[in-house]
C-alpha cells in the first residue's frame, strides 16, 4: 500500500512547531498526528544544513537554485 502524502497545512504546522516552538520530533508527531519518522523525513527535506549551505554559496557560480536542483 502506498504511503499518503501530508497535506500542506500539516507540513507548515510541522515546520512552525520545529522552528518557533522548538518542540521535539516526537512532540511534533503527537501534535500533528503523524508518525515521528515522517516528521524527521519532512524536516530533513525542508531544512538542509544551514552551515553547509552557507559554505556552498560562498563558492563562485553556486546559487540557491543550482543547489535546489542538485537535491532533487
Amino acid at each position: 500500500m502506498a504511503t499518503q502524502r501530508l497535506r500542506m497545512r500539516s507540513l507548515r504546522e510541522i515546520l512552525r512547531l520545529h522552528q518557533d516552538a522548538r518542540l521535539s520530533h516526537r512532540a511534533i508527531a503527537r501534535a500533528c498526528r503523524v508518525n515521528s519518522t515522517a516528521v524527521c523525513e519532512y524536516l530533513d527535506r525542508a531544512l538542509p544544513g544551514v552551515a553547509c549551505l552557507h559554505r556552498e554559496l560562498r563558492r563562485a557560480g553556486v546559487t540557491l537554485q543550482s543547489r535546489w536542483l542538485e537535491k532533487m
